[in-house]
């Protein structure tokens, strides 16, 4: 009878915990709801994107609460809790970890670059680089994060809970959050205080950028286009934070270390940006043909495939099945490609170029001669050097993006948007073929001798390249130039493939046109693989006839892709703004003069700076923000480096004065290079850098 008894109080107290274990967990799921509602309404004022995507977004996730009432959840995939018993200490505990244990991104320049033009930019960041690199000599590298840092990569956000520990050790300026999973941002707007955390950033000036539900093919693409929109400086010592360990986490962080130097890539300077302008205005005053936004290919013309032609060392394996096919298709070379072409008899339809400077034309003028330079039609940018486009039978220009001397045409003066504004078109001139073949409407696509690389260092361009002299021996003067051997990737036949960042970057954005538009790209290069497009052999190649000839297509590109400029240089100039140039340098330069007592107030002063120039963006100012936005750029990313690498705060800040004193002298001089030069050719001294490329042995 006693065990009876025993046994029916048991299961009455089991049921009571059942009970009220069941009255917990519908009032904590009430809870989760009303947490979801008020959550939402906070992102609809601070991040609208994320309230609309999970407005109405619903997950099966299990949600419960632990003993002391805090929400956990478990993970679907691994079939157990995210957080153990007391998910706050846990968090606290990790933060506390990683900031004194930190991991920082790192991207160091060359340094003692040589300055062969005499640009202003190289002479002071030359000067301001050279302080960092004698502090890492011998300086001890610091040990824990500071009170502010301009930016944190986090991996992963769980339930959130960590992120008001980071925030109150740590003021950051940019804070980035990768969660591949949609089920975990839904558990954590059920769970955690979004409301007040995006308030606290809001009030703090701080920046979050939320990527959820992304995959390791598209992350860095998504912070490039966020960090290079908000001042990519701050991601050059940034604090990378990961915050649970899976699968989607590893694959998303190797590709992020693999293309993180993207983030360095295409900043431009102020030297650059100056000639844009120049040679904008020069061109607009030549009446240059522009190629037009809207181009209708007549269908009988949309059956031929165009060639463009890289001077990587696999042209050599593509040379017959180009003369084999040359008649079937409109071929493009690309820069010294077309030298090459020529040399082995095949004579392309369109010479193309993208380097700006003097060297351009005194290449061509060089290599390939006057004579030969006026059988050819020429294509290129608007902000190529204009003695280069008078050496052609014909030449076309279009629109370079993100260009200051760009911004005045493209933005202000062809106010009837009739001229087409690239995508993509560099940094090689690759690039710059694969815009134009796309804008003439072509829709199949073969890239030759498009390498992005090579297989051995000594073995970077085509032998019968200038690269190589009559005997087939490397140039070493060249190859210390061209062959670099920064990065391994995979091969387009297999294989590994030697890159250097340059080209690596060539190869992205290669990538980010084709994901773009609807074309077949096959690519018969025995160089990097490139996504979107197809791995086709060279032998494999065949080209169907066509029933017309193919100079009748280059005609017709020549005579109605491209119409000369409605506006003129007139325009262009009223539009420089010389003045108000004057104006932000001085306040640039009262903006950093400190005194600065921290890291802090450094840190500050530069986001204030970044702020400034960026406030001009979206004005008739527009191309003055990108006369400095890349010298800006590579100074307080030198700047940061040395702010936030060393241990001893007290001597950082004493060689961070020196360089912010160097900053200012650059500026000053900004001010009277622009006033001087915008109109006229700048640093054109470009004679002495030709003689290697000239015919003759090594």
């Amino acid at each position: 009878m006693d065990e009876i008894a025993k046994t029916l109080k048991e299961a009455e107290q089991l049921l009571l915990q059942l009970q009220q274990q069941y009255t917990s967990e519908h009032l904590f799921l009430r809870e989760c709801e009303k947490r979801r509602q008020k959550n939402l309404k906070a992102f609809e004022k601070y991040i609208p994107d994320i309230a609309k995507k999970f407005q109405d977004y619903h997950d099966d996730i299990k949600l419960f609460p632990n003993e002391d009432g805090m929400g956990n959840a478990i993970d679907p995939i691994k079939n157990v809790p995210i957080y153990d018993q007391d998910p706050i200490a846990q968090s606290k505990t990790q933060v506390e970890q990683i900031l004194s244990n930190p991991t920082f991104s790192s991207i160091h320049f060359k340094r003692g670059e040589d300055n062969p033009l005499g640009f202003i930019h190289l002479k002071h960041m030359n000067a301001i680089s050279e302080l960092y690199y004698e502090a890492r000599e011998k300086m001890k590298p610091i040990s824990q994060v500071p009170d502010r840092i301009g930016c944190v990569v986090m991996f992963g956000m769980g339930l959130g809970y960590h992120l008001p520990f980071l925030l109150e050790k740590v003021e950051v300026e940019h804070l980035f959050i990768c969660e591949p999973r949609n089920e975990f941002f839904y558990a954590s707007l059920c769970c955690f205080d979004w409301e007040s955390l995006l308030k606290h950033i809001d009030e703090s000036g701080g920046c979050l950028y939320l990527t959820i539900g992304t995959t390791f093919e598209y992350f860095t693409q998504d912070f490039l286009d966020e960090i290079r929109d908000k001042g990519t400086s701050v991601a050059t010592r940034a604090l990378i934070y990961q915050h649970y360990p899976s699968e989607a986490l590893t694959k998303i962080i190797e590709r992020f270390q693999e293309e993180y130097h993207l983030t360095a890539m295409g900043w431009g300077f102020f030297d650059d940006a100056v000639i844009s302008v120049s040679q904008a205005y020069r061109n607009i005053k030549a009446n240059i043909p522009t190629l037009l936004a809207e181009i209708k290919l007549p269908r009988k013309y949309q059956n031929m495939p165009v060639f463009l032609v890289g001077n990587g060392p696999s042209l050599d394996q593509c040379i017959e099945v180009l003369k084999e096919n040359e008649h079937k298709a409109v071929v493009i070379a690309c820069g010294s490609a077309g030298a090459t072409l020529i040399k082995l008899g095949i004579i392309p339809d369109f010479q193309i170029s993208l380097e700006r400077t003097s060297f351009t034309t005194d290449w061509y003028v060089e290599v390939l001669g006057r004579e030969t330079c006026k059988q050819l039609n020429f294509l290129t940018v608007n902000i190529m050097h204009p003695d280069a486009l008078q050496l052609f039978k014909w030449s076309g220009s279009g629109i370079k993006p993100g260009e200051a001397g760009s911004v005045i045409e493209y933005q202000f003066l062809d106010t009837k948007r009739k001229f087409r504004h690239f995508s993509f078109c560099n940094p090689l001139v690759a690039n710059t073929a694969l815009a134009y073949a796309v804008a003439f409407g072509f829709k199949d696509i073969y890239l030759f001798g498009i390498d992005n690389g090579y297989k051995d260092l000594s073995y970077h361009h085509s032998k019968s390249s200038v690269y190589y002299d009559a005997d087939g021996n490397e140039k070493k003067a060249l190859s210390k130039i061209v062959a670099q051997k920064d990065l391994e990737v995979e091969g387009n036949f297999g294989g590994v493939v030697y890159t250097s960042h340059f080209y690596d970057t060539g190869r992205f954005f290669l990538e980010r046109l084709l994901q773009l538009v609807k074309v077949n790209c096959f690519n018969c290069s025995d160089g990097a693989k490139i996504e979107s497009a197809f791995s086709v052999y060279p032998e494999d190649v065949m080209i169907m006839d066509v029933d017309f000839a193919k100079e009748e297509l280059v005609t017709y590109l020549k005579d109605h892709a491209f119409e000369k400029p409605y506006y003129t240089a007139k325009d262009f100039e009223a539009l420089i703004h010389l003045d108000q140039f004057d104006e932000m340098c001085d306040d640039m330069v009262d903006q950093v003069k400190g005194p600065f007592k921290s890291r802090s107030e450094v840190s500050k002063a530069l986001q204030k700076q970044s702020r400034y120039v960026a406030s001009f963006a979206q004005t008739t100012y527009r191309h003055l923000y990108f006369l400095l936005d890349g010298s800006v750029t590579y100074a307080h990313a030198t700047i940061r480096m040395m702010l936030f690498s060393f241990e001893d705060e007290k001597e950082t800040l004493k060689i961070v004065r020196k360089m912010l004193s160097m900053w200012q002298d650059y500026i000053r001089d900004m001010k009277i290079v622009y006033r001087e030069n915008w109109n006229q050719p700048y640093c054109e001294e470009t004679h002495h850098l030709i003689e290697e490329f000239k015919d003759k042995k090594s």
